[in-house]
């Protein structure tokens, strides 16, 4: 896991991004798991969060 960290936008219509970077092995299914750990979280108010699995802007 590497991050979180300001991601090359990261800051858009007065809202801040920020990346965490999650490695797994190939052909493995992180998705899945990784949306079922958001799910469970308390996320406070004004806080959205995404799940990008092929994630091509993180640099």
């Amino acid at each position: 896991m590497l991050g979180p960290t300001d991601c090359l936008k990261a800051r858009v219509k007065d809202r801040t991004r920020r990346h965490l970077l999650v490695k797994a092995p190939l052909g493995s299914e992180p998705g899945e798991l990784l949306q079922s750990c958001v799910r469970g979280l308390d996320v406070p108010r004004g806080v959205s969060v995404a799940i990008d699995v092929d994630a091509y802007d993180l640099m």
